[in-house]
């Protein structure tokens, strides 16, 4: 087991299985990248006109996640 606490996120997506986003105080998703929700419903697709080669949808779904928490604080 392998656990990689890192804000970057830059090729995440090749080799991560897990995903756990701590937020002050609490835990607030874990699980397996598969079960996560927002990718596999598409919700964190790349944006339409988006560049080739740019940020996975993990990346863009784990910026979204900080910066709802950024903002709710």
């Amino acid at each position: 087991t392998i656990i990689y606490a890192s804000h970057v996120l830059e090729g995440l997506a090749a080799w991560a299985t897990h995903l756990a986003f701590l937020s002050p105080g609490r835990l607030r998703r874990f699980g397996a990248l598969a079960d996560v929700d927002d990718l596999r419903t598409g919700e964190a697709a790349a944006p339409a006109g988006a560049a080739p080669g740019g940020p996975s949808a993990l990346h863009q779904l784990c910026e979204r996640w900080m910066r709802e928490d950024r903002r709710s604080r």
